[in-house]
């Protein structure tokens, strides 16, 4: 009798367990939140643009919204919609024009969609990121100072404009992104569910697909990279 007491005790035991269990795998599983922060964008092209010109990174601030589903402890899926500007600009390098430049800011819809890979304690964590991304290159103008010669003077026009987009240009392109972060979660009090999470992350955009389709008999890929660092705030449930 004594042993069927103790076995239902144990019973019991487990059952409570795996119920606490249950429930704390099922508590804030979802969390939604937002971000923003700065980026630097630099441009690989390949040999059969002009030997002359020069391209650099520049800088610009991105905002995005985020969302994340928890599968264990140290796996989730995050997914963002996020707004990025990708500028670069080209200098041509040539003694008697050197004030000649062009500055690119596009503007693109970036969603990427990464596994989370996180580690560390309840409230201090480290984050490892890695997925793929898909992006619409939505809008994009140029600024900068051109030339044209005569017989005698070099003459510089600066100009400031948007880029009207043609048959060259290829709206829809997907790259591979990955990082590194750091989140501090604050769970709430009185007993409420819900959790307060801030984050702060350094992703790498890497495009894998040309946002330029070139002309038929020119081979001129142009693929995108760009850093990003965010500070971000996500509601947990």
């Amino acid at each position: 009798m004594m042993k069927i007491s103790y076995m239902r005790n144990i019973a019991v035991i487990l059952l409570c367990w795996m119920t606490m269990g249950a429930t704390a795998q099922e508590k804030c599983r979802w969390s939604v939140g937002m971000k923003a922060g700065w980026n630097y964008t630099s441009i690989d092209r390949s040999n059969m643009g002009r030997v002359d010109e020069t391209y650099s990174t520049l800088s610009g601030g991105n905002v995005g919204i985020m969302a994340r589903y928890k599968l264990f402890d140290w796996l989730a899926i995050r997914a963002e919609f996020e707004l990025m500007p990708r500028p670069y600009k080209m200098e041509r390098n040539l003694r008697y024009i050197d004030q000649v430049y062009t500055k690119y800011t596009n503007d693109y819809i970036m969603l990427p969609v990464m596994a989370d890979y996180s580690f560390g304690g309840k409230r201090l964590r480290g984050h490892a990121y890695g997925g793929v991304y898909g992006a619409v290159w939505c809008r994009a103008h140029v600024e900068g100072t051109t030339f044209w010669i005569t017989d005698y003077y070099v003459h510089f026009n600066d100009f400031k404009e948007v880029r009207p987009f043609n048959s060259e240009d290829r709206r829809l392109i997907g790259g591979g992104v990955g990082g590194l972060g750091v989140s501090y979660t604050i769970p709430f009090v009185n007993g409420r569910r819900g959790e307060a999470t801030f984050n702060l992350d350094a992703l790498y955009y890497h495009d894998f697909v040309s946002h330029h389709k070139g002309h038929p008999n020119l081979n001129d890929p142009r693929y995108l990279s760009t850093l990003s660092i965010t500070i971000g705030f996500a509601y947990g449930f």
